[in-house]
């Protein structure tokens, strides 16, 4: 539980920045990594997914083997996969309502939901089958791609995690050098977040979160290690900040030295785990705990999968009325804020519907037996 609470708090935090960053330049994008560093939140949540993933599927895999966690991990998947179609249809309906209020027929091209609309047969065919994905709605498919696969990968993590974590390296380099993707039906680029290269952070995550679940060390509790994480990181900020900087192009393989998101590029995986390295180290943890006494962040982590579909509608939402209205900061900063507090609200409720089903079928006696435990 105190590793939990942990990823969880961090994963609410992911949450909240990812919300943020889906509503491009408004001003609280400053106070978010991404203006920081090579990785965004984004890294972070895949990070901690795989983590989580390790934490609760290790105990499935000692318990009931392997077919039991083929069962929930793939029902795990639908569950995703069907918040992700659900989300798609609720952000074709807020376009399309803007576009027909507006009598803007630009709007239908939002969020390259354009094909929707001009060619609906195929691009529905493209969206059932995770092709085609509208821009902000990108995660959830990837993720639905890694359950499916964790029935094969969590043994490895669990047994032989050297040889996972070295097969995913070179899966990874693979991918990255001969630019293979996944298609992005029914246009022939590939996924925005391409799962045979963003499969190594998840992997990661994944042998982390075993190696926790069994108590094992994960990284030497070296001060040299962690003096050069945190070099990395403030190398990464100053580089970031330099809005001069222009990108040097070296004679190396393109991903070693890049920052491009789609295919997870050296730098800025570097910077994740260096990210989560320092975090680990340090209290920071705590450090956030205290300030936020209400455990709101806490809150939100646990309740990920719905409150980041809500993040994502509301957040497209946002962007067409900042558009249509023509906001300002003052706008802009009230759209960003009633959102956040739209999820919480929504975690909320959650939470409090989870804690009347537990006290509904509590046994009747329960609180008596209890005091004699």
């Amino acid at each position: 539980m105190e590793r939990e609470w942990r990823v969880d708090l961090f994963r609410g935090l992911a949450l909240v920045m990812i919300f943020v960053n889906h509503i491009p330049d408004n001003p609280l994008t400053a106070f978010t990594t991404a203006a920081y560093g090579f990785s965004d939140a984004a890294e972070g949540f895949v990070l901690m997914a795989g983590i989580a993933a390790g934490l609760v599927f290790l105990k499935r895999l000692d318990t009931g083997g392997a077919p039991e966690v083929t069962a929930r991990a793939w029902r795990r998947a639908f569950d995703l996969y069907a918040a992700h179609l659900l989300t798609v249809l609720l952000a074709c309906a807020i376009v399309a309502y803007a576009a027909s209020v507006e009598g803007d027929p630009r709007l239908l091209g939002w969020i390259n939901l354009g094909p929707v609309f001009d060619d609906t047969a195929a691009a529905l065919v493209g969206v059932v089958l995770l092709g085609h994905q509208p821009g902000y709605l990108n995660i959830l498919p990837m993720y639905v791609v890694f359950l499916l696969a964790l029935p094969m990968l969590l043994p490895l993590a669990a047994t032989r995690p050297g040889t996972l974590v070295g097969g995913s390296a070179v899966l990874w380099a693979v991918a990255n050098h001969w630019n293979i993707n996944l298609p992005h039906y029914p246009s022939e680029d590939g996924w925005f977040f391409n799962p045979l290269a963003w499969q190594l952070l998840f992997v990661i995550g994944l042998v982390i979160g075993t190696r926790l679940a069994r108590g094992l060390p994960v990284v030497p509790r070296s001060n040299a290690l962690l003096a050069a994480a945190i070099a990395y990181l403030v190398v990464a900020a100053v580089i970031s900040l330099d809005e001069e900087l222009i990108w040097p192009s070296l004679p190396l393989p393109w991903f070693l030295y890049g920052l491009d998101k789609t295919w997870l590029t050296l730098p800025r995986l570097l910077h994740a785990l260096a990210l989560a390295l320092v975090l680990a180290r340090l209290p920071v943890a705590e450090l956030i705990a205290l300030i936020d006494r209400r455990g709101v962040l806490v809150l939100l982590g646990r309740n990920a999968l719905p409150v980041f579909c809500a993040g994502s509608v509301l957040a497209i939402a946002a962007q067409v009325a900042r558009f249509v209205l023509e906001a300002g900061v003052a706008l802009e900063l009230a759209l960003v804020l009633g959102g956040i507090a739209l999820q919480l609200g929504l975690a909320g409720l959650l939470a409090w519907m989870d804690r009347s089903r537990s006290r509904a079928r509590r046994p009747a006696g329960a609180a008596t037996e209890g005091g004699y435990s």
